[in-house]
């Protein structure tokens, strides 16, 4: 899977600019963020849902690049082919806001559900995959 979203995130990237934004722009966000130790500016295609204070995303802990997030920044973000400026926290610690977050993920895409290793019957979540996903997510959460 790996493989394959190393070839489609560098079009995304690129789409992200364009007036060609409007294929994917209703559910993916592109976040522009900066190392904390090297410096070095990173463009990361996540799926998002928009909030009342902003947009949420859930991902999984086993990427890194999230952790440059952990203390809260501000970042710029390309979303609906605009650049905006954005501050994003990360919530790696509550279990129950990332099971919400993760839930309503999977309802929203199946996609999700299935990137997550959550089932879906009849557009509800399996309990028990939800309750064995949740840690190993995280929930981004961003204020525009």
């Amino acid at each position: 899977m790996k493989s394959i979203l190393s070839l489609f995130n560098p079009v995304v990237i690129f789409l992200a600019r364009t007036p060609l934004h409007f294929l994917f722009s209703h559910n993916i966000v592109v976040l522009n963020i900066k190392g904390v130790r090297s410096g070095k500016m990173y463009s990361i295609p996540v799926s998002y849902l928009k909030t009342k204070s902003g947009i949420i995303c859930v991902t999984e802990c086993a990427g890194v690049w999230w952790k440059n997030l952990r203390q809260g920044q501000q970042i710029e973000i390309q979303l609906a082919g605009k650049s905006l400026s954005a501050y994003a926290t990360v919530e790696a610690d509550d279990a129950g806001k990332i099971a919400t977050a993760l839930e309503k993920f999977c309802r929203s895409s199946r996609a999700s559900a299935y990137f997550a290793k959550v089932a879906m019957t009849k557009g509800q979540p399996n309990e028990h995959d939800l309750a064995a996903a949740t840690p190993k997510h995280v929930l981004l959460e961003i204020a525009l």
